[in-house]
């Protein structure tokens, strides 16, 4: 368990934030450690210490899956079942590039068929920072759906409409009826300009409107 305390309790901040960086690289040298291996459980415990023990081990874990050359078929099937069950993934890994180097390594990234016309629901500034996600439908309602959920935020919700190469599909998921969205996992580095299809403004209250209540 990630423990968190506040300033001023006389806490020696040195020393925790030793521990803390230990129980990062032990978790992520558990997790890289169990994809050379090919040890399916022990990548479900490297799983566990990683979102239990540690406050930056995924990041430290996918840029070392990043550096290796491949793994077993074992350990991408695992790994699947943890990308579909974690939606916030990439946010905790928080580095974009090293993901996309460890996804490279940990999906199938066997795709050879044709252009693949790709959806996705976001919040507006994804689009104007051209800082695209990984996670992308073929079926533009799905997509749709999604942006309506950002609605919430300042920058409200749009669909981004895309045409991924061959060489930026890293995983088409078939349809299995387990949180099947039509997921298509992509290199985001890969894809070019994305356009927008739809705009869905805010439903958040501006400071202004919430003044008058």
């Amino acid at each position: 368990m990630v423990i968190r305390v506040e300033p001023g309790d006389g806490t020696d901040w040195q020393a925790l934030d030793l521990a803390e960086r230990r129980a990062d690289r032990a978790a992520a040298r558990a997790f890289v450690s169990a994809c050379q291996s090919g040890d399916a459980m022990a990548l479900l415990h490297a799983v566990d210490l990683i979102n239990h023990t540690s406050v930056d081990g995924w990041r430290l874990a996918m840029r070392g899956v990043g550096r290796l050359s491949g793994v077993d078929q074992a350990i991408r099937h695992v790994f699947l079942h943890v990308w579909i069950e974690s939606k916030t993934l990439a946010r905790r890994v928080g580095d974009k590039r090293a993901l996309a180097a460890a996804l490279r390594v940990l999906m199938p990234g066997n795709y050879r068929g044709p252009a693949l016309r790709l959806f996705r629901g976001a919040q507006a500034d994804e689009q104007r920072c051209r800082l695209y996600g990984f996670s992308w439908t073929t079926d533009f309602q799905t997509a749709h759906d999604f942006a309506t959920e950002r609605q919430r935020f300042p920058s409200g919700g749009i669909v981004l409409e895309t045409t991924a190469p061959p060489e930026a599909v890293l995983l088409v998921r078939e349809a299995e009826g387990y949180y099947d969205e039509g997921e298509v996992v992509v290199d985001p580095y890969k894809l070019g300009r994305a356009a927008v299809r739809e705009r869905l403004p805010s439903t958040r209250p501006t400071q202004m409107a919430a003044s008058r209540r």
